[in-house]
């Protein structure tokens, strides 16, 4: 009978997640997606992975698998949008049944502990979101869990070299799907080495050499290529300063509370009593990843986006450790039951209720939503061979296909390595700019604010910059457009430039400053 609760837990919760996406989530797709997109699309013809065709190249994304996976599906014909929803769907998936076997994987773990973990990922709203978002966090967090649950399932009498080089290869793939794989992998190593040494093996150099096999060419490749150790977002994103650290602290805190269920039975299992150290002392890495994987996050200063972006490839795990303390602690299977019928309920409540999961999801994207709009219309009416600076990186150079200036840096080389002495005191990915840098450059159209525009400038330092340049009040003037939506985009176009927009639609409306 126990062998059939997996497979009959798993769809269960394929169900609801599947019930969760279509009524809640829907179309929510996050702006940030596009620039991948964008990547992938340039990649699929024949201009290698940048953001403009023509220009330096910048790796203005952290996730290279999952830009290679997306330029092969646009290969095959598979409109980029509609794949990228397809393969995080799959990997959701994938997720939700190596949790539901973590079993078979993990010492001393049963089927009923696994069933559990499934169930509370199920109805965690970290997880369910990001699997139509667009964002590589499916694919990640799937790698994530793989790679832990064959690091464990190396630590059995009976491994063989074939399973310790999958390891290798399963954390290279990670690594290569985002930076901080590389963190997840370093601690396995560790460990690796640490059961090399107590069996007298050559673990470790199985582990790393397959590893290095797949890793190295491409780390060669991208330094190359790209001419930085880190992607450009990093230099974009991540300073050094308390501010930092405290803003990731701050969004530790809010995540803290719809992951409470699951920290409870996690925390108490392992600071209060010694049975989980009995019963499961050979899986500490499980919680030591969580743990330094946390602080990495509050290092860097947290995120900005909904949902909690950042801890969503540690919801497997972190679900999987919540069933093992709960186990751990109360061990009567009716007390297991009932503490699992509550944290499933804190969850499903949470993730109908809390402000970051359900109601800034429910609303939508408005940069991707408007950006959509705004960069299809500039596609029937700006020349092809304009120049554009903006804000929003993601939708509207996807769909305009013009070459872009990113004003906040995440794709522009210069302003991400600018040095900001307030850096940590706004928000993540939007405090860095270069007005003066973004003039000289003479685009053709200036876009300031977000995916609409704003005749004036409000938060970004870019935006004030141009606008109190002299050179910005000599060589350029205001425009403003209605599109058929009926939304209304602001741009500042330069005067000298040729390449003017076509505006004979009696639906475009213009006024001068």
């Amino acid at each position: 009978m126990k062998r059939w609760i997996p497979w009959f837990t798993l769809a269960v919760c394929f169900g609801i997640v599947a019930v969760h996406n279509v009524t809640l989530v829907k179309d929510w797709m996050l702006d940030d997606a596009f620039i991948s997109f964008r990547y992938a699309q340039h990649l699929a013809e024949g201009y290698g992975p940048v953001f403009n065709r023509a220009g330096d190249a910048v790796e203005g994304y952290t996730t290279f698998l999952w830009v290679v996976l997306l330029a092969l599906g646009r290969l095959v014909g598979i409109e980029t949008v509609l794949c990228s929803k397809i393969l995080g769907v799959l990997f959701g998936a994938g997720t939700l049944a190596l949790l539901a076997h973590a079993h078979r994987f993990v010492p001393r773990v049963d089927a009923l502990v696994s069933s559990a973990a499934t169930l509370f990922l199920a109805t965690f709203g970290v997880f369910h979101p990001w699997l139509t978002s667009g964002m590589e966090n499916a694919l990640f967090g799937f790698l994530v869990l793989l790679a832990l649950l064959l690091h464990f399932h190396s630590l059995r009498p009976e491994t063989g070299r074939p399973l310790l080089a999958g390891l290798g290869v399963t954390s290279a793939l990670m690594a290569m799907a985002r930076p901080e794989g590389l963190l997840v992998f370093a601690l396995i190593l560790i460990d690796q080495g640490f059961e090399s040494l107590c069996r007298r093996q050559w673990r470790l150099l199985y582990v790393g050499g397959a590893f290095l096999l797949l890793f190295a060419p491409y780390f060669t490749w991208r330094y190359l290529y790209y001419g930085y150790l880190l992607p450009n977002t990093f230099y974009n994103k991540v300073g050094a300063s308390w501010a930092q650290v405290l803003r990731g602290w701050r969004y530790t805190r809010r995540f803290a509370w719809p992951a409470a269920a699951l920290l409870m039975p996690s925390g108490l299992a392992l600071f209060i009593p010694p049975a989980w150290w009995k019963r499961y002392a050979r899986a500490y890495l499980l919680p030591l990843t969580l743990l330094l994987y946390t602080g990495y996050i509050i290092a860097v200063g947290g995120d900005v986006m909904a949902a909690f972006r950042f801890f969503a490839p540690l919801a497997a795990p972190l679900c999987l450790m919540a069933a093992m303390g709960a186990a751990t602690l109360l061990r009567w299977p009716p007390l297991i039951l009932a503490a699992s019928a509550i944290i499933i309920g804190f969850n499903g409540y949470h993730l109908l209720h809390h402000p970051d999961l359900y109601t800034r999801i429910k609303k939508g994207d408005a940069v991707q939503r408007n950006g959509t709009q705004v960069g299809r219309w500039l596609k029937e009416h700006a020349p092809p061979n304009a120049v554009l600076a903006t804000n929003t990186a993601g939708t509207i150079p996807y769909y305009s296909e013009l070459t872009t200036i990113d004003m906040l840096g995440l794709n522009d080389a210069h302003i991400a390595h600018r040095s900001i002495a307030t850096m940590g005191r706004g928000q993540v990915g939007h405090e860095k700019g270069d007005g003066k840098y973004v003039l000289s450059l003479k685009p053709d159209y200036i876009q300031f604010g977000s995916a609409s525009g704003r005749r004036k400038p409000k938060s970004f330092l870019g935006d004030r910059e141009i606008y109190r340049d002299p050179v910005f009040k000599r060589d350029y003037v205001y425009r403003q457009y209605r599109l058929p939506s009926g939304l209304l985009l602001h741009l500042y176009e330069r005067k000298a430039s040729k390449a003017k927009l076509k505006t004979g639609s009696p639906r475009t409306h213009r006024r001068k400053r």
